[in-house]
């Protein structure tokens, strides 16, 4: 077996122009540089060969498409498509004459970056392609994807293709592509030999499928008994689907790019969503939870806005607007009966809740916060978490599951963010894709419901409710509402 390193292009677009060979080849340990389209793979006897391999290439890259592509271009692009008419995903009642008829009108605009997957364990494929068989030993979400994949370019039938699935530190959707198998299936033909191809912690920032950045903007109306009788959201973004399965946009609209607001636990009469679709170069992908992660950020904030707007207890004012059987119903009240929801908080800290329904299953969180006002550092200090995912075959995969949700959408909450400049993406490494720390790790405390409802899932739901359940706490201890995530206490501070 050989190992390689894939050089990819640094710009979105980007091809190489020129290259070193002779230099990289030069190189002790190198076996041979093998173009691939618009990269050019490095094959050595060690991964650390391979890495001076390709540094020795020097490598001139053209332009690309989009090279003046950074936040700031971003920024403006979001706003722009804000201002055009999208595709109506849902017109529910009338919104329109409900809101001019409505008491009370609030609205807001929310703002979130691209996320990468940020697996710990390297992204990496081994391949050896042989005359009448294919075998493939890699950490994959998409079995199915890395053997069609891999009969396509190996010209074998898929039965002849053998997927060998190692233990993966992490995924979260990414693995679910197939760009390792295809440069370890291609560079194994090439070389008539096993290749197990690489990528360094630069390598996976630069090419990440990330989340989508997302912007929208809601307006919501309460009558003179303070109900909810009108919702109208936008949102703009670039779609998932049209990459990964066109089929399923209709008429303009990816349904991940909205799953969160038509499908919300909340019963309205009167609802309008609206979607625009951005063509945009940055390729992105499934995370964890999709665009639930994104959508229940926005609705629950604006959810508990109304609220504290109608002068009703947030929790009482959604339970108002739910079917009291239904399995989101049971899930928050199950929660606020395990907090103790409207009793005694210890002295300096705030509470917040929030609800989410997907995959088949509801989770309901309380997060307790405090903020040093002077700094406008956020602690928290407890995440109390219900979930309703049907009868709990095993209980402990499920707590598990919850406590590593928590953490993870803390981390979302507070630090990350993905930065483009000069055409690409411009964070390379955790230096600068900060990360939850063991230090600011809450408690957490997980309460599975006694359900009556259908198995649901238990991977994705425990990641939406979290960050929106800190930001409704933070408005409890400050009167600030924080639209934009990650949290930052510039802004925090400043408001």
């Amino acid at each position: 077996m050989c190992i390689a390193v894939v050089a990819r292009p640094p710009r979105y677009g980007a091809r190489p122009e020129s290259y070193d060979l002779e230099a990289a080849m030069g190189v002790k340990g190198v076996i041979q540089i093998v173009p691939l389209e618009d990269k050019i793979a490095v094959c050595a006897d060690t991964t650390y060969a391979a890495l001076q391999g390709r540094k020795e290439l020097n490598i001139v890259w053209s332009s690309g498409s989009y090279p003046d592509l950074d936040d700031d271009q971003l920024n403006r692009l979001f706003a722009e498509h804000m201002e055009k008419n999208g595709a109506i995903a849902e017109a529910t009642g009338d919104a329109e004459k409900a809101l001019a008829e409505s008491e009370t009108i609030l609205e807001g605009a929310y703002k979130l970056p691209y996320l990468a997957h940020a697996a710990l364990e390297p992204i990496n494929c081994t391949a050896h392609v042989e005359k009448d068989r294919c075998r493939l030993w890699v950490p994959t979400q998409g079995q199915t994807t890395a053997q069609h994949v891999a009969a396509k370019i190996s010209r074998l039938p898929v039965e002849k293709v053998e997927v060998m699935t190692t233990p993966a530190g992490g995924g979260f959707g990414l693995r679910g592509e197939p760009d390792p198998v295809i440069d370890a299936v291609s560079l194994s033909k090439a070389m008539n030999r096993p290749v197990k191809v690489m990528w360094t912690r630069e390598d996976d920032f630069s090419n990440d499928y990330f989340r989508p950045g997302s912007v929208c903007s809601i307006k919501g109306g309460l009558d003179k008994q303070g109900k909810l009788i009108a919702w109208s959201q936008k949102v703009a973004a670039p779609s998932v689907m049209i990459r990964m399965m066109p089929d399923y946009v209709k008429e303009g609209v990816d349904p991940t790019s909205i799953q969160g607001i038509p499908d919300m636990p909340y019963t309205l009469p009167n609802r309008r969503i609206e979607y625009v679709m951005m063509d945009l170069p940055i390729p992105v992908g499934f995370w964890r939870s999709v665009g639930y992660s994104i959508t229940t950020f926005t609705v629950e904030t604006f959810i508990d806005e109304l609220a504290y707007a109608a002068g009703k207890d947030p929790v009482a004012f959604r339970l108002e607007l739910m079917e009291k059987r239904s399995r989101a119903y049971r899930t928050l009240s199950l929660l606020a009966e395990k907090i103790n929801w409207g009793g005694s908080v210890v002295d300096g800290r705030a509470r917040g809740i929030a609800l989410g329904s997907c995959f088949g299953s509801a989770a309901a969180h309380m997060a307790e916060v405090s903020v040093d006002k002077k700094s406008g550092k956020v602690t928290v200090h407890k995440v109390v978490c219900a979930i309703d995912c049907g009868p709990a075959v095993y209980p402990d995969a499920i707590t598990a599951q919850m406590e590593g949700a928590a953490v993870m959408a803390l981390s979302t909450a507070f630090h990350e963010k993905v930065y483009f400049s000069g055409g690409g993406p411009e964070t390379a490494n955790f230096d600068e894709y900060r990360l939850l720390t063991m230090s600011e790790v809450p408690e957490v405390e997980v309460h599975i419901a006694e359900s009556i409802h259908e198995i649901g899932g238990i991977g994705e739901p425990g990641v939406p409710p979290v960050a929106p359940a800190v930001a409704n706490a933070i408005f409890n201890a400050t009167g600030v509402r924080l639209r934009e995530m990650p949290f930052k206490r510039e802004a925090l501070m400043a408001a």
